[in-house]
């Protein structure tokens, strides 16, 4: 096994190992992790729906694909 599947695999049981923590030995705290992940994945697509939404509008269409090229 070279060094860096080793430390793939370290990487890979201490991940394993911290879910397992938190979803049996203090479940709440995994659920408010849960939940502010969750909340900024939906905050982040908000802005990036308005963001595209306000870039719809009729006097940006001329440089709307430069700017949604470079935002992704």
């Amino acid at each position: 096994m070279s060094a860096l599947d080793a430390t793939w695999w370290r990487m890979w049981k201490s991940g394993q190992n911290a879910i397992r923590r938190l979803l049996y030995e203090q479940p709440m705290r995994g659920a408010s992790v849960a939940v502010v992940l969750l909340l900024v994945w939906f905050m982040l697509g908000g802005l990036f729906a308005s963001v595209l939404f306000y870039l719809s509008q009729g006097q940006y269409e001329s440089f709307k694909s430069q700017l949604v090229e470079s935002l992704l």
